[in-house]
């Protein structure tokens, strides 16, 4: 786990100094070792947080024993042996850059996609003088770039580029997606010129300019055959957290009670004979998750951590955390993942997290609101229920905006009311200004292979895997963990158990109230049933409560007429009406106050 900087400029526009700069800023990704490689108009820089073969030898950047490719590596490719073992590599050190470098050296920038991990690979041709940026399938590990038609200026996070005087203009369409889906999605960032390296995308960059490519998306992997053997599953769940576990550091597991971290728990704790694992508690929260991660690590016989945290303690963060993702970014958990992280770091510096569970088992509420509304008569039905619904109490009037699908994309718009966030139509309102703004999630989504008939839910669930899961949940778990300069890794996003999930029939994974069917019933048999047997709660803090009380500060001091003015972004009409319709019991509203929070906390500490 590291952080990768750099740049390809034929104009003399940067030079190393910029490198070193944009790597002191990732310092917190990798304190261990820092290189930087300078040939001509390329640099590559990189700052390492040492985990396989911990000798300087494995130090980056790395250049082939041909002197042909030089490369910077930000993540770890966990079959790392067996491609070793495959092509019958000749290796100097124990590590898997060194194998990842050999086979891109042996078998062109294609050789990625036998890779099995997280990863972005920023990777230099002396020869044909190209430079490759290439991203995992999944978009594990970030990568940002800024392209002005003549450089191309890369980073594994937006500050790093920032340092520099490349994030100047604030990108309007960003701000509209945000408030549509409380995260701004790749390709998009808050700054103009500056870009997200998709998942699964290749990007080659040489003196004629810059093309992108895809090798790999999870749509592609949708089959005519059904997965229904739970064996088969448990072997692969069994695989992928064995390679995860490999290192040369001390590990453990986030370990929150729930079904996907308590399933990663429970199947590394058969492959160990000593198993740390963390959580978190808020002393001000009835319903805790730290008391059934507590029973879970006593069934499992772990090293079991827990932090109690209070108000005070957690609010002092909180402001911390805000600053920390240098663009908007409305994902309350946030503060709970960079507490579990900066617990967790004070005994390892590997720890395995069950994000992906949800998404591809169906575990969250979405896909049953996708099955509804894809029923034939709800086209015209939708606007009656919607009336009615308006007209009851708030904790029914919060449904209303599901049923206002309109001609919107449904997926996106599923989600966003799902999450209570902002419509389409109220996005575009919340904004001063009036420029035409297009919901892009359709055109990023609608490329993908549909030749494959898939249920409404799984459509859904598709469309989390591409967009909620990149841009908000693994966003979230790489900075955060990243600032206790610890290495986060997703068992189940292994790209073989993804396959593996997207063809197992809806049934096995959703019917009537029960979800994650096929994955719980792997976990049952290590995990007894009523340990685990309780409503779905998931890892968040008591955001509404918290700005009625000890955050309403942020209110009044953020949404204020002056302080919507000042940043100039906000219509302070709407933003108005929104906190007095919340204000005033449509407590349901909370998420949308938060999002406006954050989005006039950035605007006031980067307005130019």
């Amino acid at each position: 786990m590291c952080g990768i900087a750099g740049y390809f400029s034929t104009t003399n526009a940067f030079n190393k100094g910029h490198t070193q700069q944009m790597l002191q800023c990732l310092k917190h990704r990798g304190p261990d070792a820092e290189g930087i490689y300078q040939h001509h108009h390329v640099s590559l820089g990189h700052r390492r947080l040492s985990i396989i073969d911990l000798s300087s030898d494995s130090n980056q950047p790395m250049i082939d024993a041909s002197g042909r490719y030089v490369m910077v590596f930000n993540g770890e490719i966990y079959n790392y042996i067996e491609l070793a073992q495959q092509f019958k590599l000749t290796l100097k050190t124990h590590s898997d850059t060194e194998v990842a470098l050999a086979l891109i050296a042996q078998n062109g920038i294609e050789a990625v996609k036998l890779f099995e991990g997280m990863f972005a690979i920023a990777v230099y041709d002396n020869i044909d003088e190209i430079l490759y940026l290439v991203r995992d399938g999944v978009g594990i590990k970030p990568l940002y770039y800024y392209n002005d038609g003549v450089s191309v200026v890369f980073a594994s996070e937006l500050k790093a580029l920032k340092v520099i005087g490349l994030c100047n203009e604030i990108n309007q369409q960003a701000i509209f997606n945000y408030l549509y889906a409380g995260y701004i999605a790749a390709p998009e960032s808050i700054y103009s010129k500056v870009y997200k390296l998709k998942p699964g995308h290749i990007l080659i960059v040489n003196k004629h300019g810059l093309q992108a490519k895809v090798y790999w998306h999870p749509g592609n992997e949708l089959s005519n055959q059904t997965n229904t053997d739970v064996d088969v599953l448990e072997s692969l769940l069994l695989q992928s957290v064995k390679q995860h576990m490999r290192s040369d550091v001390p590990f453990g597991v986030f370990l929150s009670g729930g079904t996907d971290s308590s399933l990663i728990a429970a199947l590394a704790a058969k492959q160990t004979k000593s198993l740390q694992t963390f959580s978190i508690g808020f002393t001000d929260v009835a319903n805790s998750e730290a008391k059934h991660a507590a029973l879970v690590a006593s069934h499992l016989k772990t090293q079991h951590h827990t932090l109690e945290v209070t108000y005070a303690h957690a609010i002092e963060k909180l402001m911390h955390i805000m600053q920390q993702f240098d663009e908007p970014f409305a994902d309350s958990s946030a503060l709970p993942t960079y507490l579990v992280s900066e617990l967790a770091g004070k005994q390892v510096k590997v720890v395995l997290s069950g994000d992906g569970g949800d998404e591809l088992f169906m575990g969250y509420g979405a896909y049953k609101w996708a099955k509804r509304l894809h029923r034939p008569y709800m086209p015209f039905a939708a606007s009656g229920i919607k009336s009615i619904l308006k007209q009851m109490p708030p904790r029914y009037k919060r449904v209303a905006g599901l049923f206002n699908f309109n001609h919107d994309f449904l997926p996106a718009h599923i989600f966003s009311q799902e999450q209570y966030l902002f419509s389409m139509h109220e996005s575009k309102q919340m904004l001063f200004n009036s420029q035409p703004y297009h919901e892009m999630f359709y055109n990023e989504f609608k490329s993908l292979n549909h030749d494959k008939k898939i249920s409404a839910a799984a459509y859904q669930s598709l469309y989390d895997l591409c967009f909620y899961l990149p841009d908000d949940l693994l966003v979230k778990v790489d900075r955060t963990s990243m600032l206790c300069s610890i290495e986060a890794r997703v068992p189940l996003l292994d790209r073989r158990l993804i396959a593996f999930a997207l063809n197992v029939p809806e049934p096995l994974k959703m019917h009537g109230n029960q979800m994650k069917i096929m994955l719980k019933q792997v976990l049952y048999k290590y995990v007894p049933k009523p340990i685990l047997d309780r409503p779905k709660q998931g890892f968040s803090i008591p955001l509404q409560q918290w700005l009625q009380g000890p955050l309403h500060f942020l209110v009044e001091d953020l949404l204020s007429q002056s302080a919507i003015n000042n940043t100039g972004i906000l219509n302070a009409k709407n933003v108005s009406a929104l906190v007095k319709s919340w204000k005033n019991g449509n407590h349901f509203l909370y998420n949308r106050v938060w999002q406006l929070i954050v989005l006039q906390n950035f605007l006031k500490n980067n307005k130019r």
